[in-house]
């Protein structure tokens, strides 16, 4: 039988009955590692801290999100789609295509060295539509120039389909 990272057996040394020691390691190990996230087809709605952000500031592996088909729908806080990575962290990246941001302090928000890259997406009626916060080059937020964004805060980059 397969094991899982925190399914460990009775007599295996890493298992939960020899302390938080083991937990901790374990959990150091997979931030060290890249992750990668697919959100599909999914509604995030009224959630009172915004609707789903990819952070790697705490952490040393890459972090890369694509969320397709999807919508979030605020309650006028925090942020719809937001992607941080901060100092010397590992690198965050978000793909949006074909999202939703509506009704949120701000619609799309790449901080620091984050980049988000988004394609025929709607992001309007939020305080601010997209705003790019990247104190630390390369982050930024990159459209294909194909969505409908209202209240830009910073610059927008231009890209290309390949």
């Amino acid at each position: 039988m397969a094991q899982g990272l925190f399914d460990h057996g009775a007599n295996d040394e890493k298992s939960f009955g020899h302390g938080r020691k083991d937990l901790d390691q374990d959990t150091r190990q997979v931030a060290q590692r890249a992750s990668r996230a697919l959100i599909k087809r999914t509604t995030l709605s009224d959630n009172s801290f915004g609707g789903t952000s990819g952070d790697g500031s705490n952490t040393t592996g890459n972090l890369d999100v694509t969320i397709v088909d999807t919508a979030a729908l605020g309650i006028n806080t925090d942020d719809g789609f937001f992607a941080n990575s901060a100092g010397d962290a590992a690198n965050t990246t978000m793909y949006l295509d074909n999202v939703t941001a509506n009704n949120f302090n701000v619609g799309v928000y790449a901080a620091n060295k984050a980049i988000v890259s988004m394609t025929r997406s709607a992001i309007t009626e939020n305080a601010t539509g997209a705003s790019d916060f990247s104190l630390v080059p390369p982050g930024a937020v990159y459209t294909f120039g194909d969505n409908e964004i209202g209240n830009v805060n910073g610059a927008l980059t231009s890209a290309s389909h390949q």
